[in-house]
């Protein structure tokens, strides 16, 4: 109970305000806090879900793709409402990535219902020529790849071999979690793991997801030409939106320059990566 109830919206602006500002461990912090009262509290979603939208709809702040995600951790309708009227009819190119990220969660944790299933298929099919963009993008970056290569050492190796059979296991209920609560740690040793799941073959595209977002809160730096490679084996804009935010954490600022201006990222990943440019 939280009485006047009216407190839980100001809760809730006031976490927003400090998640769009933050970076490292105190934007993880205010990440999780959100996500936890929008899809776990009973009192508070209702007003999350307000204040996220209110955000989003609010000309003078330029907070948008942070409070429209983060609705894709909870099935009620009005945010699955508001996600879908923004995939229909954006107010901008970021409100439409934005709700795409939201959108792409909320279709595999099953939000939707009803008729709103069928005018995803009628929105998806009218966004099916974006892969296009992606494929652009890995024909321009794979003149990287060949000298891009980093050696790892042997004993890097095996601990990545290992940990990946070992999140890859029957037993491993959630790899994605897994990789989120390494970073805790606060030390480099996981890097070796993030890199083999963000260039090798196979990782499921979830748990690449993750280890993309899992790298800004890791301990330790890649060289430029590591995350060249890593970029450049990336076709999903959630990856390359978590790899843009590593590239910013360590310091790269002239491969941010270069994400900044390239017209083949996806929108939000170019403006994470203008960004990230005075704070490094």
């Amino acid at each position: 109970m939280l009485h006047p109830s009216g407190l839980w919206r100001e809760i809730g602006e006031k976490l927003l305000a400090d998640l769009v500002v933050n970076e490292g461990t105190g934007w993880l912090q205010r990440q999780e806090a959100a996500s936890r009262l929008l899809l776990e509290h009973p009192a508070a979603g209702p007003h999350l879900i307000e204040a996220c939208v209110d955000l989003v709809e609010d000309p003078h702040r330029p907070a948008v793709i942070e409070p429209l995600s983060l609705l894709d951790v909870t099935a009620d309708p009005v945010a699955n409402a508001y996600v879908l009227k923004q995939l229909e009819s954006p107010d901008s190119d970021r409100h439409h990535q934005g709700a795409l990220l939201a959108a792409v969660r909320k279709i595999e944790n099953g939000h939707f219902r009803g008729d709103q299933w069928e005018r995803l298929s009628l929105l998806l099919g009218q966004t099916g020529a974006s892969g296009e963009a992606a494929r652009l993008l890995g024909a321009a970056t794979r003149a990287y790849t060949r000298e891009a290569e980093e050696t790892v050492t042997a004993e890097g190796r095996r601990v990545a071999a290992e940990a990946t059979a070992r999140l890859g296991s029957a037993g491993e209920p959630d790899p994605a979690r897994a990789l989120q609560t390494m970073t805790m740690l606060g030390t480099g040793v996981h890097r070796p793991l993030l890199l083999d799941l963000l260039t090798g073959p196979g990782h499921d595209l979830a748990v690449r997801r993750a280890a993309a977002w899992a790298m800004p809160h890791c301990g330790g730096s890649f060289t430029e030409r590591q995350w060249r490679l890593v970029l450049a084996r990336q076709g999903d804009g959630h990856v390359r939106h978590g790899v843009t935010y590593g590239i910013g954490t360590d310091g790269h600022r002239r491969l941010l320059d270069e994400i900044a201006g390239d017209p083949a990222m996806p929108g939000i990943v170019r403006a994470t990566a203008r960004w990230l440019k005075p704070h490094r």
